[in-house]
């Protein structure tokens, strides 16, 4: 044996474990043939090899004063992180440590070895593979900041926790790696066996293993982020008598197209050795790692240059900021002559502002007159301040610019201009961003609190300098006084300059800030005169004039000028146009002063023109009610459509026809020359031609945008185009931008008598808005589509006031503004990721009454299903008659008549009065689509949006237990202890709070503040109460508390708490945290009763504060309930008790009023057999109204106003009354059994059903009923919606020729669907009043087999025989009369079964998660086993076996083979991985097809991790007898976080959801590679809850939408896209999705293959 291993130890391995590398950094990999080198320096197994062999782990060689580059040398099997690298073993020779930090190629590189224990001559067992070799190299860089071998660095691109590594990994170095494995591990292993034991690592290493193909594979598709060199041996390595190459070159590449190939004069051993830096090979190797090093350093500065880009780029998307003032600030310093302004910086009062101490001002006003140059001063201040080295931001509003004009814009500039200066400013916005912190851009007070007050003024900052130019023309700048400046602290290092006219409101709110804190300073004529005269001597210059008479005719400007540098402009302008002294003379004697008078005469020189008037009319218009300033080629453009004609040189027109009235600045922009100017033109009663009324031009502006949106370049695309793989954006004119996103706020304002701008508004709606969608989701900005939805809304209203208006525009317009809101909130995501899906994949599940749906399906006849909803069908069935002979009868009496109207052309009439009561069943939808090869659904009758407006989905571990509403958020309380607060307004996700690991109990807000209180506690401590400031995150007061807390609230300025035993009342001050007295309840009153009570039961506090209202429980052996107690919070006394004291009621619920006037009280009684609620006076004790409300009440919730009340049930669903008469105005089915809360926020037509998965906001349309005091409320028909919402699928099968489908409803009804239209066919039975859990089909035998339950612990089986109809490819089967059987089964637990019946003989399978019932045909039980907690799948390829799944323990699973005669085993494998189904995800899938096993788990294991498993399936025969070798290690693949749900398999392609909700689908036999994405479907059509989903035989996609079916036709021959795997992976789409943090922060998936030996 002895001999062996020396034998074996001279044997070169040619192995090699794969290696990554730290960014950015390189990896040489090298694939040991080490036996030691033996020469003149030594003798290498002489003494102790450890200390040259090389240490274990990650090796610092070299460390560099400034460190840019890593590089890591990973050796292979049996070498070392030394000897590898060495020659000998003397130092000088360990060329990474002694030869390449003395190159100046590496003066910036730090240099590592990694060394491993792989010695299998040491006889030491060992498990390790390459993936430990590969994740002990990974760990090991993750604990040395700044880092990342080709397995380790896979390992960091599949886990999120070494992303930062991974990202950093740029060049991997390959020395003689065999990556298709070896020949020789063969033997190896065999030898490894006979004499050291297994070595797994060699196993992974035999060509063709399973590690190396995954390994390769996954590979693959991250080296294209990678750069990659191979070097190969061609000389052969001689041992003994044998010469070999060990590594062929086919084997040592890999063959990618940006690989290097380098050719080495080596064999195996000596590739990496070498005696002196001048050895050739050492060349080779120095060159490519000094080629590597430059690229690196010379890329460094340009990579820290792009992520500085990367991160303004973000700031500027999060805050809104579309451009810097920039433009601006060049405009006005442009303007700005030598030598002017300069009087400002010797101005006393600007000197104080400026060197501002403590106590100084912080706000410098400058006033002045229109054109006195308050802007040019602007410029001149941020210059002068940036020049002393402060820093500044600025901004210059623009009256008529939207984009200018309003403070929110300000600020939001200001914000990005500070943070562009100062790094931790940056930061701090950056982490509010990532942190999710969102915020309404349109609101400046929400701005000023969250980004100022809330983040920037947290921060030390430098001084700041602030300079606004122009606030008059701000059109909400009051909001920046009260709010805003008079709160700033003067521990704010902010200085603000602000110019404006001194107008009387901007007087009144500056001297509102009082006189210490605003110094004013009002620009003088003796201020300008200087920088007047300067302006018109260099301008003079121009004129044509005598030298001496320059002179005086700069006096006599400068007499007339006022100081106005505005009027002295276009006087010089008008100058520069005529010739001779005296016409020079003319026009100074005839130019008024006034700037008035001086526009009056510019228009009448307009006037005189003999051409171009309607040119300059159309520039003046455009100039002045524009929402932002045009460029020349957009206005160009608008023109062109607007005046029907073209311009030669159209920037010359504009300065020869209203070049005094309009100039073109710096950047293109036209705009009017002063807020003057356009006052001046828009003032009633200007008599002129060029008048500007403002509704006029509005119109005339929105006409021609209309214009451009219904012409051909807004046309939509053919549908062959409509995919994003075939995408290309159109060239667009230049005034496409502008139409696109300006053309509703002019119609807002448009004249509503204008008939041009309703035809042209009525033609864009039928016919291109669908492309308009389109191009605003290209934009990557759906915030568009909600402004034209107000705008319509305005613009309808403005109709409806002003003319008559024909029902189907109305409807049109009325429509769209509805959907223009619902689209992007339900279809947001998938629009933004693929905005081309709009037309194919996202308005098909639009309603079909919707104004969407009629847009896509142009034929008006398509738009009815012409069905009619599967309730009324079920209505129908039950009044025809049961036969069948009758009802053939009918049809064929039916059909002869139809056929006679027809030939005989009768009148319509008659054929109208004939047939109105048998509809035909119309096949628009299909035929429509087919023809127009789009995707379509047909079955359910979705005619309206519904009136779930909104869905939060909680995902993982994460379950819900309480929400509470402020003003302006709302929070959801989790078990985990976590707090999401979310924006009211729009329902985004805004800050994460961390109470701690307990579940949350209480969430209270107090009104008026930023401050909330949340409670939690588990069952073995009482718990926590934390108050924070939302806006902040921080944590102000925190108390502990040793009693139970029941109900808390915040009063004044303490918290309330009231404890479980309800003795008391405890309080906190707010100010200081500090406990205050209790306040005792009246123990003396309830003593003299002599009676005990129990603890609280539930309270509610008055809407004016003062009073609670608290209900207690019975105490122990008490017959009689409690009296609800009135205590006083002001008083502290009892005064008085109501409500009911009986031995059978006892108060479960009770809520206040809202409406202080009211003082009503509702409560709920939980007696038996039926509760009551009923609204009473508390203080008189008199009960208004009572009605019977069951036992199963959750909750009770008001709306803000106090006229709806809720009731939240535990049998799914809530009933919708009238506070004060507790009419019943509407019923709501929900998907959970089980509520956290229902209320309302802050708004009265919205309401919040939280459970623990998800929180849904509903809109019924019965809350937006006009409320007119005194008249009564239009009921509806609450008969309808009790129908439609209580009935439902609850169990479904489709036959194998996909054309029916049969279900199970919560009514005990089995039901026949026909899935070409998705229509009720007929009911075959209904049992009872169970609800139908589960339906089997065995086509064979033509028997329908159902289980039924009542309270999942008692059920039936009962089975149908069924027939064939006549025309069974439209009818299906109809049941015989005779035939089937009812079977009662033992009690069991049935919450969670499985119903499978065998292909031969009918057999019926039946398990529970207790054991496994077989039912024979004829309805005998032939076996009951005890087989717990199995999944069943039917053998692919043998009728008479079926498969089990089922876990055993210590994490592991068995499958088995199984035989339907008698369910015995025939054989099985274990598995080292748990494949049991989770009982609480009936969503799992196990699927078999052809040679491969999918298994998907949502909820699997202890930590509900989600997993999915593929693997072959021939290993498992039932001829080949037991198997029980355990599973191989199951290796992570590329599909890692992409499934969601797997929806089934069809044509051997996986289909699934994923997690952003679209259908997507691969090929099973290439399960790393690319997949295609289909189509959308919205979150709220699948209950994750049941598995009421199919694929078909034929490709289409089944859904339970409650009675009906939703079958989404062609849906996977739509591809969408096809897109890799790791594209997916490192995409993040934009939401308007509001639950995308939970699901990021809980869903941990982990897609993994099994391959078989």
């Amino acid at each position: 044996m002895k001999s062996l291993r020396r034998n074996l130890k001279s044997l070169q391995k040619p192995f090699v474990n794969g290696s990554s590398t730290l960014s950015p950094s390189a990896t040489l990999i090298h694939e040991d043939g080490d036996r030691e080198h033996v020469d003149e320096h030594g003798d290498p197994d002489g003494g102790d090899d450890d200390d040259w062999k090389g240490p274990i782990g990650l090796n610092l060689l070299h460390e560099p004063e400034n460190p840019r580059v890593d590089l890591i040398f990973v050796h292979g099997l049996g070498g070392g992180s030394r000897k590898t690298w060495s020659l000998t073993k003397e130092m000088k020779h360990f060329w990474p440590k002694s030869w390449l930090p003395e190159d100046s190629a590496f003066e910036n590189v730090r240099i590592y070895s990694f060394g491993y224990s792989s010695d299998w001559h040491k006889g030491k067992d060992s498990a390790m593979n390459i993936y430990d070799y590969g994740l002990s190299l990974l760990t090991a860089m993750e604990l040395r900041p700044g880092f990342g071998a080709d397995d380790a660095y896979m390992l960091a691109r599949l886990n999120p926790q070494y992303d930062d590594i991974a990202k950093r990994i740029s060049t991997f170095y390959f020395i003689a790696t065999p990556h298709l494995g070896s020949d020789s591990a063969e033997l190896l292993t065999k030898i490894f066996h006979a004499a050291y034991g297994s070595r797994s690592y060699v196993s992974d290493l035999e060509r063709g293993s399973s590690t190396i193909r995954d390994i390769n594979g996954q590979f693959r598709l991250y080296a294209g982020d990678l750069k990659l060199w191979s070097f190969y041996e061609t000389l052969p390595l001689t041992v003994g008598f044998l010469s070999k190459i060990i590594v062929r070159q086919d084997f040592a590449v890999l063959g990618y197209g940006s690989e290097k190939q380098i050719p080495m004069t080596a064999d195996h051993r000596s590739i990496c050795k070498f005696n002196s830096v001048a050895d050739p090979n050492y060349r080779n190797i120095r060159d490519a790692l000094a080629l590597t090093v430059r690229e690196l350093t010379g890329s460094g500065q340009r990579l820290k240059a792009k992520r500085k880009y990367e991160q303004m780029k973000t700031l500027r998307e999060y805050l809104g900021v579309a451009s810097t003032p920039k433009e601006d600030l060049t405009i006005v310093q442009e303007a700005r002559l030598s030598g002017t302004c300069e009087w400002l910086s010797s101005t006393a009062s600007y000197i104080q502002w400026r060197n501002n101490p403590s106590s100084g001002p912080a706000i410098f006003w400058l006033g002045g007159n229109p054109g006195a140059g308050k802007s040019v001063l602007a410029g001149y201040a941020i210059e002068m301040l940036e020049a002393m080295g402060a820093e500044v931001s600025y901004f210059f509003f623009k009256f008529g610019d939207e984009s200018k004009s309003k403070l929110n814009t300000c600020l939001r500039s200001i914000a990005f201009q500070m943070a562009s200066r100062n790094e931790s400013l940056k930061e701090l916005l950056l982490s509010m961003h990532s942190d999710g912190i969102e915020f309404d851009k349109g609101d400046e007070r929400t701005i000023w609190r969250k980004i100022f007050l809330s983040g920037i003024f947290h921060t030390p900052i430098p001084p700041q300098y602030w300079v606004i130019d122009a606030l008059d023309e701000c059109t909400d700048f009051v909001s920046f006084f009260g709010p805003m400046l008079a709160k700033l602290d003067n521990s704010i290092p902010i200085h603000i300059l602000i110019t404006s006219r001194p107008t009387a409101i901007l007087q009144q709110q500056f001297y509102s800030l009082g006189t210490g804190r605003v110094v004013c300073e009002q620009i003088s004529a003796a201020d300008t005169l200087h920088d007047v005269r300067i302006f018109v001597e260099e301008k003079s210059m121009l004129l044509d004039v005598e030298p001496n008479y320059r002179d005086s005719l700069v006096e006599r400007i400068l007499a007339k000028s006022n100081d106005s540098f505005l009027w002295t402009a276009i006087v010089l302008s008008e100058l520069l146009n005529v010739h001779g002294q005296e016409d020079i003379n003319r026009v100074l004697e005839e130019v008024p002063q006034d700037m008035e008078p001086l526009y009056s005469r510019i228009l009448e020189t307009m006037s005189r023109a003999k051409h171009g008037k309607q040119l300059t009319q159309a520039i003046l218009a455009w100039s002045i009610c524009a929402q932002r300033p045009l460029t020349v080629p957009e206005l160009e453009s608008a023109l062109n459509l607007d005046l029907s004609d073209t311009f030669l040189h159209f920037r010359r027109s504009i300065k020869d026809t209203c070049g005094q009235l309009v100039s073109i600045d710096g950047f293109g922009r036209v705009q009017i020359v002063h807020a003057t100017a356009r006052e001046f033109l828009v003032k009633n009663g200007l008599q002129s031609e060029f008048a500007i009324n403002v509704e006029e031009t509005h119109t005339r502006i929105a006409k021609t945008c209309l214009l451009y949106l219904t012409g051909p370049e807004m046309e939509p695309p053919p549908p062959r185009m409509r995919t994003s793989a075939s995408l290309t954006r159109k060239i667009r004119s230049e005034f496409a931008v502008y139409a696109i996103h300006s053309f509703s706020d002019h119609l807002a304002y448009s004249s509503p008598t204008a008939d041009d701008v309703l035809d042209l508004l009525d033609a864009f709606l039928s016919k291109n808005i669908l492309s308009w969608i389109q191009v605003v989701a290209e934009n990557q900005d759906l915030t568009p589509m909600f402004n034209v939805s107000k705008n319509l809304s305005t613009y309808l209203d403005n109709l409806l006031r002003a003319r008559p208006l024909g029902e189907s525009r109305k409807q049109a317009i009325w429509g769209w503004s509805k959907d223009l809101i619902r689209i992007p909130t339900k279809f947001g995501d998938a629009m933004l990721s693929s905005p081309a899906a709009v037309h194919q994949v996202v308005f098909p599940f639009c309603p079909t009454e919707s104004a969407a749906f009629r847009a896509v399906i142009s034929d008006k006849d398509a738009l009815s299903r012409g069905n009619l909803s599967t309730t009324e069908r079920l209505k129908t069935y039950q009044f025809e008659a049961r036969g069948t002979f009758w009802k053939r009868m009918v049809g064929f009496f039916l059909a002869v008549l139809q056929y006679s109207v027809a030939v005989l052309s009768w009148p319509a009439w008659i054929y109208d009065i004939v047939f109105q009561s048998h509809p035909k069943e119309s096949k628009v939808d299909q035929s429509t689509a087919t023809r127009n090869n789009m995707l379509s659904i047909v079955g359910y009758s979705n005619t309206r949006w519904d009136e779930l407006f909104c869905c939060i989905k909680f995902i993982g571990k994460l379950r819900a237990t309480v929400i509470g509403h402020g003003d302006e958020h709302f929070a959801i309380g989790f078990n985990l202890g976590l707090i999401i607060l979310y924006e009211a307004a729009t329902y985004q996700q805004y800050r994460t709070l961390d109470h701690g690991l307990k579940s949350l109990k209480n969430l209270v807000f107090q009104r008026g503040t930023d401050l909330m209180a949340s409670h939690s506690c588990s069952l073995w401590d009482c718990g926590t109460v934390r108050v924070w400031n939302i806006r902040s995150g921080e944590i102000i007061h925190q108390f502990e508390f040793i009693e139970v807390l029941f109900w808390l609230s915040f009063y004044k300025n303490s918290l309330l708490v009231v404890w479980r035993s309800g003795d008391c009342v405890s309080s906190w001050s707010l100010t200081d945290g500090s406990s205050q007295p209790d306040r005792p309840f009246d123990q003396l009153k309830r003593e003299a009763v002599g009676r005990k009570r129990g603890g609280v039961s539930c309270m509610s506090m008055s809407p004016d504060r003062k009073t609670l209202a608290i209900a207690y429980h019975r105490a122990a052996g008490d017959k009689k309930s409690w009296p609800i107690t009135l205590w006083d919070l002001e008083d502290d006394t009892n005064i008085g008790n109501c409500g009911k004291e009986s031995d059978e009621m006892d108060v479960q619920c009770l809520l206040f009023n809202p409406d202080p006037n009211c003082e009503l009280l509702a409560v709920h009684y939980n007696s038996q057999p039926d509760g009551e609620l009923i609204i009473l006076k508390p203080i008189t004790n008199k009960i208004l109204e009572m009605v019977p409300a069951g036992t199963g009440v959750k909750c009770l919730s008001s709306s803000p106003d106090g006229h709806i009340l809720l009731r939240a049930c535990s049998d799914r669903h809530i009933v919708v009354y009238e506070f004060k008469t507790l009419n019943v105005l509407y019923f709501i089915k929900t998907g959970c059994f089980d509520y956290s809360s229902v209320s309302f926020g802050n708004d009265n037509f919205y309401f919040f059903e939280c459970n623990e998965l998800y929180c849904n906001v509903w809109e019924p349309a019965v809350l937006r009923q006009k409320r007119q005091p005194g008249v009564a409320w239009t009921k509806p028909s609450v008969e309808s919606a009790v129908a439609n919402g209580l009935l439902s699928i609850c169990s479904m099968t489709i036959d194998p020729s996909g054309k029916f489908a049969f279900c199970g409803t919560n009514d005990a009804s089995v039901l026949q669907y026909e899935l070409e239209t998705g229509s009720l066919v007929c009911p075959f039975y209904k049992l009872g009043e169970n609800i139908v859990h589960a339906v089997g089909w065995w086509p064979k035998g033509e028997v329908l087999i159902a289980f039924h339950t009542k309270d999942y612990k008692n059920g039936w089986l009962t089975s149908t025989k069924l027939k064939k109809t006549a025309h069974w490819e439209k009818e299906g089967w109809e049941a015989e009369r005779k035939g089937g059987f009812l079977v009662k089964l033992p009690h069991d637990e049935f919450g969670s079964c499985q119903l499978l019946i065998s292909p031969d003989d009918g057999k019926c399978l039946f398990a529970t998660t207790k054991r496994s019932y077989l039912v024979s045909v004829d309805g005998k039980i032939q076996f009951a086993k005890e087989l717990s907690e199995i999944r069943w799948v039917q053998h692919p390829s043998s009728p008479a076996h079926i498969i089990g799944v089922e876990g055993v323990s210590g994490g592991r699973s068995i499958i088995s083979i199984y035989s339907w005669s008698d369910l015995t085993p025939q054989a099985y494998v274990s598995f080292d991985t748990d494949l049991r189904p989770s009982a609480t995800s009936p969503t799992d899938f196990y699927g078999i097809c052809g040679n491969q096993m999918v298994v998907h788990l949502r909820n699997a294991g202890v930590n509900n991790l989600q997993h999915a498993y593929c693997f072959d399936w021939p290993f498992l025969k039932a001829e080949s007898g037991s198997n029980n070798d355990i599973m191989p290690r199951m290796a992570p693949i590329a599909l890692l976080e992409t499934i969601h749900l797997v929806l089934g398999i069809w044509e051997s392609r996986l289909v699934f959801c994923n997690k952003d909700g679209w259908v997507c689908s691969f090929p099973l036999e290439n399960i790393h590679g690319t997949y295609q994405r289909h189509f959308f479907i919205p979150r709220d059509w699948i209950n994750e809850g049941h598995a009421l989903y199919a694929v078909t035989a034929v490709g289409d996609i089944v859904l339970c939408r409650e009675i009906e079916l939703a079958i989404v036709k062609r849906g996977l021959e739509y591809v969408d896209r096809h897109e890799n795997v790791v594209e997916a992976l490192d995409m993040k789409p934009s939401s308007v999705s509001v639950n995308t943090l939970v699901e990021k922060e809980t869903d941990n998936m982990a897609f993994v293959a099994i391959r078989l030996p």
